[in-house]
């Protein structure tokens, strides 16, 4: 293990080689030049070292000094990659060049020389072209009523190059200040404090002054001034929610995810898009959170990610400040429950002109020629379903929807029927295809719209198939019947009991001999090549 001397109190040794002896001076008519050392420590060892050349005004320039295999070099940066980052630029005139080193236990060594830089008929003289192209050109004065601007500007250099560590701007009135950083070419761009794009700037004028020097420390700077207008935005930004619901409304849905659009402006300030914010709450817990995001085409289009909704009721809150504060939120109610997708069939499917959207039809023959589709005979509103089978190839036909249920939870299943020539009669009927013991039919074969209900015990399934029916398990039907305004619901969340809905053992029996019956039916059909 090594050990570190004890009361080390002396300072790493620093002895200049290039380009000159400690504490002597040398001139030289180059715009850049390079440094080299030699620094050794008897103590606990180097632990760092850098450089500094100072000039009259106030001009100085640093960097670090990096170990080589050729001595202690200064550098512009950390990396030694590039030849050229070893040719530090002298500003014209007498330069002071400073070496210092700091031992592992803080003790810190200093070595000096100074290089005269002539200015010779070779010397680069010209000063950089420094133009502010946004929000203003130079001198101008602009308006805006945002607490931040964007800087950009054009810098060239028909000399030595543009110092790009050199690239400055200040606000003169609040003392804030950052680099101006190089995009492509000549296109230059201010970066905000702590790393942002945008400049801060207070409510009246502010001064923004861009500075630049060249390699042979030529200085140049200009101007601008950004008025901030914003000191009477006293108005909050507007929040729409656009999907899947508007603000304030309830609305309930059988998916268990969701995604939430909303429309929002601000008058004033304009919104301070980091505070665009949403969030879920369950009672008074908020179950999850996060940022909106923007419409590619509408700068006002904000939506969610898709996001997990509870069962039952899910507060969605969306919150957001504009530039001076103001604050603004809104909510909206979606509950996750079993229920219908346009259970009144008004939606028509953009796939299947003749198909209510959310519902697909199904038969018991694969050759069916039953008809199902949407229909102006209805209870209310436009449209009702209809399912129609000839008498010469009856059939089990339904219009049929999967829907979410929950273990253990007793649900209402309703809806009203219109039937005409039903045979055999009392077979249109509204049921659960996974539980045979789950049905409401209407009796007799011609009947104006009837309400039919019934209720039943979901013990373990997580869905269901909804079914509105001509026909049934064993049981081939003929006619027409007429189907509109469905519903299921969720009634109590209970402990298992078992149900039967209408089932009775007479109509068990019934429902095995008509098995029987359909399956002689059958066989006879393909006997005849039907």
């Amino acid at each position: 293990t090594e050990q570190i001397p004890a009361g080390d109190t002396t300072p790493p040794v620093i002895n200049f080689v290039v380009p000159t002896a400690n504490s002597t001076s040398s001139t030289t008519a180059k715009d850049t030049i390079a440094f080299d050392a030699i620094i050794t420590d008897d103590g606990t060892g180097v632990a760092s070292s850098w450089w500094l050349i100072t000039a009259s005004g106030d001009r100085y320039r640093k960097g670090p000094v990096v170990k080589t295999g050729y001595g202690w070099i200064a550098a512009k940066d950390s990396s030694l990659l590039n030849p050229a980052n070893t040719l530090i630029p002298l500003f014209v005139g007498s330069n002071t060049v400073e070496y210092a080193a700091r031992d592992s236990v803080g003790n810190v060594g200093t070595s000096t020389i100074t290089v005269v830089r002539t200015a010779d008929g070779s010397t680069d003289t010209v000063f950089p072209d420094l133009n502010i192209t946004y929000p203003a050109i130079n001198r101008r004065t602009v308006a805006t009523t945002s607490p931040s601007v964007r800087l950009t500007a054009t810098i060239k250099d028909a000399g030595s190059g543009i110092a790009t560590t050199t690239a400055s701007w200040r606000n003169m009135t609040t003392g804030a200040n950052g680099s101006i950083v190089l995009l492509d070419g000549h296109s230059w761009r201010a970066s905000g404090q702590s790393g942002t794009k945008e400049i801060p700037i207070a409510q009246g004028e502010n001064i923004i002054r861009a500075s630049v020097e060249d390699v042979a420390g030529n200085a140049t700077s200009t101007s601008i001034t950004v008025r901030n207008e914003s000191t009477n935005d006293t108005v909050a930004p507007v929040i729409e929610f656009q999907s899947p619901a508007e603000n304030g409304e309830t609305v309930t849905v059988n998916n268990s995810s969701a995604t939430v659009w909303t429309h929002i402006t601000d008058t004033g300030t304009g919104i301070a898009t980091a505070t665009l914010r949403w969030a879920r709450k369950v009672g008074n817990t908020i179950a999850a959170q996060g940022r909106l995001y923007v419409a590619v085409n509408n700068p006002d289009a904000w939506s969610t990610a898709n996001f997990a909704l509870a069962r039952g009721s899910n507060v969605i809150e969306v919150g957001a400040k504009d530039n001076v504060g103001n604050a603004a939120s809104s909510t909206i109610t979606i509950i996750y429950t079993t229920v219908l997708d346009n259970a009144d069939f008004e939606l028509q499917d953009l796939s299947h002109a003749a198909w209510p959207k959310y519902w697909t039809p199904g038969t018991y023959f694969p050759d069916s020629t039953c008809n199902l589709s949407r229909t102006v005979i209805r209870h209310s509103g436009e449209i009702g379903a209809e399912v129609t089978c000839l008498a010469s190839k009856p059939d089990d036909a339904r219009w049929k929807q999967i829907v979410p249920v929950w273990p253990n939870t007793r649900y209402r299943l309703s809806g009203w029927i219109k039937g005409q020539n039903i045979s055999p009669s009392g077979w249109a009927n509204l049921s659960i295809l996974e539980d045979e013991n789950v049905k409401v039919k209407v009796a007799g074969s011609t009947f104006d719209w009837t309400y039919m209900t019934t209720e039943f015990t979901n013990v373990s399934r997580t869905s269901v198939t909804v079914a509105a029916r001509l026909g049934y398990y064993g049981q081939l039907t003929s006619g027409t019947a007429w189907f509109d305004d469905l519903k299921i619901e969720e009634i109590s969340t209970t402990a298992y009991q078992h149900q039967t809905g209408d089932s009775n053992l007479a109509e068990t029996l019934q429902g095995l001999k008509n098995s029987l019956q359909n399956v002689k039916d059958l066989l006879k059909l393909y006997q005849q090549g039907q």
